[in-house]
């Protein structure tokens, strides 16, 4: 009788495993697109409140505007051009050696600034206000302004 609970008691934790993984296994999963979607949106808010000030709203550093809609002069690089956007490494990447990614370049940059050009550091550990999580989500909406268009005209 003893056996026969412990056949039973092992055949309950089995199937009790087997449907937690079935859960986990068919489990809807949500399509690359709409991720990155997602990701480009969430970088698109954090560039906006940190970033549109100095480098505009698109990172032409044409019309730039403080948090109130005041328009200001834009103090910021123009970010959406093939000399930092296109190539591997592109040309402004070359100029100052840099031999990692596009997106390691942003991501170092926001992180500690630039201070010969006036950028300010992101960083949480630098005295910015962003988290590395943040830094990479607007890293990852700068580097998606590469298009086929910017690169190749």
């Amino acid at each position: 009788m003893n056996q026969k609970k412990q056949l039973i008691a092992i055949l309950a934790f089995l199937i009790a495993v087997g449907l937690i993984g079935y859960t986990f296994v068919s489990a809807p999963t949500v399509p690359e697109d709409v991720l990155q979607e997602q990701v480009r949106a969430q970088g698109e808010v954090i560039y906006l409140e940190n970033c549109a000030e100095c480098h505009g709203r698109e990172g032409k550093a044409v019309a730039c505007y403080t948090e109130d809609g005041e328009r200001v002069a834009c103090v910021g690089r123009l970010l959406q051009t093939p000399d930092l956007l296109c190539g591997a490494p592109s040309l402004r990447l070359q100029a100052m050696s840099w031999n990692g990614s596009l997106e390691s370049y942003l991501i170092a940059v926001t992180t500690v600034g630039r201070s010969e050009n006036g950028m300010p550091a992101y960083g949480l550990t630098y005295g910015g206000a962003l988290t590395e999580a943040r830094i990479e989500l607007v890293s990852t909406y700068i580097a998606g302004w590469q298009t086929e268009n910017l690169c190749q005209g």
